[in-house]
């Protein structure tokens, strides 16, 4: 065997063996970070002090590791996590010490990765396909968000659900209570997900429970340990969602012989959960006059602008029509923006939609609408 062929086979077996390695640690976490939840035993009220007699009792995720700038060594400052449940709600608490005053950069909703700030992350199903985000920033700014595989996240979905910040000279603590109405799981699933993050500017880290490796995004759905549950959460009753609008309008020409011009229109949405995990959007004559405007940018290439989706009719399981090959530029199979425009950008009026997602079993995942 010849010099070089040597080297390309030693190449290969090494760069083979890392990348085994790797997957091999991937994997693994969700044996070795394990977290159990048992269901609280009196009621939990959010209001950022870790009280309750349920906290006491509550099993304890902390020793978090870095993640940036550097990886593999332990958090400079210290966490301690608690996660509880009741009928409704998903509750966590967590103490994140430190030393005041704190670095807060904004209070504008869905900013992180600014401030001191705090977030869970989910993956209900444990399939390592799509999850959720809640994070809050030592002042309580909220920030949710949707994950896809396998580091891919989206912003402009919008949920409600509560938190509590209480902040004193070498700790802040923090509550949130997530409804499970909020989430889509299967609901005999008793292994989930999960991953807590902590970011602190004052020491330029990011601290994560289930170590990511500083080369993969810290919200990667491939490095999530393990919420093991004394029971599955079960069904949680009829979740619909109704937001109906109503408009009117006038418009002049300021011409003497011009009369006032009047029009009405009405339309709303509708979300529906068919079960825990599969969910059922429909839509009729919609409105999107109060969705966020998208940032202005300057275009200097002979591509069109691929700005996000922020219409919610399209945000929930997006991932499912977006990730086709990528999700990104000019190569993009398919950009649901395009829907309700002409080829000029005019609005082209939706008379109606039905959009169905979600997951049918732990192997499959299903995405059809018309509209």
């Amino acid at each position: 065997m010849r010099l070089r062929e040597v080297i390309h086979v030693l190449c290969f077996t090494l760069f083979g063996s890392i990348s085994l390695i790797a997957q091999s640690d991937q994997v693994n976490n969700d044996a070795v970070y394990q977290l159990h939840i048992q269901r609280a035993t009196e009621p939990i009220i959010t209001d950022g002090d870790i009280t309750e007699a349920s906290w006491l009792v509550a099993e304890k995720a902390d020793s978090f590791w870095q993640q940036q700038p550097l990886d593999g060594i332990p958090a400079s400052r210290q966490t301690e996590v608690f996660v509880t449940y009741d009928d409704e709600h998903l509750h966590i608490a967590a103490i994140c010490y430190d030393q005041a005053p704190y670095t807060i950069e904004t209070l504008k909703r869905d900013v992180f990765d600014t401030s001191d700030e705090f977030a869970v992350l989910l993956d209900p199903n444990g399939q390592k396909a799509n999850g959720f985000a809640f994070g809050v920033n030592v002042m309580n700014a909220q920030t949710e968000v949707l994950i896809s595989a396998p580091s891919n996240s989206d912003g402009s979905w919008d949920n409600r659900w509560t938190s509590a910040v209480k902040r004193m000279d070498d700790r802040w603590t923090v509550e949130m209570a997530i409804p499970f109405k909020t989430l889509r799981f299967k609901d005999v699933n008793t292994r989930w997900g999960i991953q807590f993050i902590r970011t602190d500017p004052g020491t330029n880290e990011r601290h994560v429970w289930a170590p990511v490796p500083r080369q993969f995004v810290w919200i990667d759905l491939g490095y999530y340990g393990s919420l093991i549950w004394d029971a599955a959460p079960g069904k949680q009753g009829n979740n619909i969602s109704l937001i109906p609008y109503a408009k009117v309008s006038a418009s002049k020409l300021y011409n003497p012989a011009q009369e006032s011009e009047y029009d009405f229109d009405f339309g709303g949405d509708a979300k529906i959960a068919l079960s825990t995990s599969l969910n059922l959007d429909l839509t009729t004559n919609p409105d999107f006059s109060q969705v966020e405007v998208d940032e202005q940018v300057t275009n200097l290439t002979r591509f069109g602008i691929f700005f996000p989706e922020r219409r919610q009719f399209f945000i929930e399981n997006g991932d499912v029509f977006n990730s086709l090959g990528t999700n990104f530029g000019a190569e993009q199979p398919f950009y649901s923006r395009r829907i309700g425009l002409d080829d000029s950008g005019s609005a082209v009026p939706i008379i109606y939609g039905v959009r169905l997602t979600g997951n049918l079993n732990p192997q499959l995942r299903i995405g059809a609408f018309n509209i």
